[in-house]
């Protein structure tokens, strides 16, 4: 077994192209954690590699929704996205999602991997208009609610600041933190971007709204 440790923030993309590398070069996911993925050998290329964001289903959704791909010949990792929670004992709330969840079960799983025997033809998990347009919102939506608190916290940071008598501190301080929450900021504006030009582009793809 191959423990790798990997940190991948907020891009779907970049996670899902990495795993299928990973594929490629004879290396079968086996197990995930907060921080790491666990391989093990397989022969080049048998295996195909998608990512679902999941993070607005219910334990007992993910549950039946799991066992439904299991049926289908899709296995499936859960795996942690989680960004902007809040946690009180064993509940959580979720800015990305907009909504409390429970340990355990929706908590540390925000996202699906979802990996398949590779037959040779196309692994799509969305084949309807409406099911990708539903994904890609949803991408959009969750990093949009991290966005708008991190830059109202870099505005009014510089109040919080106040009780520091050294204003040279305290401008230091502001600064640091309002490059820092910018450089958090820059992966989330990817994310959106990206899910928004996808948008764009199935609905120009596509003839009926």
């Amino acid at each position: 077994m191959i423990k790798t440790f990997k940190v991948f923030f907020s891009d779907l993309d970049k996670q899902e192209k990495w795993l299928n590398e990973k594929a490629q070069q004879g290396f079968k996911l086996i197990k995930t954690s907060k921080l790491f993925y666990y391989f093990e050998k397989c022969e080049p290329s048998e295996y195909i590699y998608k990512i679902e964001f999941i993070i607005d289903k219910s334990m007992s959704e993910q549950k039946n929704y799991r066992a439904f791909l299991e049926d289908l010949g899709i296995h499936s990792f859960t795996k942690n996205f989680g960004f902007g929670n809040y946690s009180y004992g064993r509940i959580q709330f979720s800015m990305s999602a907009g909504r409390i969840r429970t340990s355990p079960g929706t908590i540390n799983s925000e996202i699906l991997i979802l990996e398949k025997k590779n037959d040779g033809k196309p692994f799509e998990i969305f084949t309807e208009r409406k099911d990708k347009l539903s994904h890609y919102r949803k991408v959009r939506n969750a990093f949009i609610f991290p966005i708008i608190a991190l830059l109202i916290l870099m505005i009014v940071g510089k109040t919080k600041l106040d009780f520091i008598d050294n204003q040279q501190l305290v401008n230091t301080l502001y600064y640091g933190i309002k490059g820092l929450i910018l450089c958090v900021c820059i992966p989330f504006f990817i994310t959106v971007f990206k899910a928004c030009f996808r948008i764009g582009k199935i609905k120009k793809d596509t003839t009926v709204e």
